[in-house]
């Protein structure tokens, strides 16, 4: 089935409108990023992280054409290890549907990481949890022998200068002497993260600020990247537990 799919041809009118898409959508970038986006994850029950692939498109580099790029996503829904994790979880194979994210393709990462806006670990209690690893090397699946920094924001106790505290759960391997994320990164992923989980309780959950219980436990999951050549923070994607 992925052959049948990486061998069928995309329809020209639909592949001319995403090149007209990317070279018009305001900033233009050559290389831009097709991300998996299915029915089958992030849904009760399932998370299916992991599962699905993406790919890098180019409107320039003839060695990464947009179209292989869609059908390579397209067919990775039908890998056999995303068949078989949906089959256990008795999801129906013929109710599937792959779409795909583009964004703009990211240079170098000099980290990279997940965060959830919530302690993973302790209840009602108000703090976000993350992994991050150096350069452009998985958290969610690294290489055999391959440890991350996992660490709790605490937030409201900090002392000084600092605005939160962080306690490192674990460390990376890679990292040598030192955290991947700096302080000042960890804080502004922290600012980032209260943005993303008030928008999403209040504005799609519909909580209310009454409500602060479960605020603190609500739950976003959101991937990040720490640009090598800027030093900027961005946030890749987020999307509720």
């Amino acid at each position: 089935m992925r052959d049948a799919i990486k061998a069928a041809p995309i329809s020209k009118s639909l592949l001319e409108a995403i090149q007209v898409r990317m070279k018009t959508g305001g900033l233009v970038f050559e290389n831009y990023r097709f991300r998996s986006s299915t029915n089958a994850e992030d849904v009760k029950g399932f998370n299916g992280a992991g599962l699905y692939e993406s790919k890098t498109g180019s409107l320039t580099d003839p060695d990464k054409p947009i179209e292989k790029a869609i059908k390579t996503v397209w067919a990775s829904l039908w890998d056999e290890r995303a068949f078989a994790e949906r089959q256990y979880f008795k999801i129906d194979q013929r109710s599937v549907a792959m779409g795909i994210l583009v964004h703009r393709a990211f240079g170098e990462e000099l980290s990279n990481g997940v965060a959830v806006t919530k302690h993973l670990y302790r209840k009602n209690y108000p703090a976000y949890t993350f992994n991050a690893q150096v350069g452009e090397i998985s958290v969610v699946t690294p290489p055999e022998g391959v440890n991350c920094d996992e660490g709790i924001i605490a937030l409201g106790r900090a002392s000084g200068s600092r605005k939160v505290t962080v306690e490192y759960i674990s460390r990376s391997n890679l990292s040598k002497d030192k955290t991947v994320l700096t302080d000042a990164q960890v804080e502004l992923l922290a600012k980032y993260l209260t943005a993303i989980k008030e928008h999403f309780y209040y504005k799609v959950e519909r909580g209310t600020g009454r409500d602060e219980t479960g605020l603190i436990n609500f739950g976003m999951d959101v991937e990040f990247k720490i640009d090598a050549f800027t030093g900027k923070l961005y946030i890749k994607q987020a999307r509720p537990l």
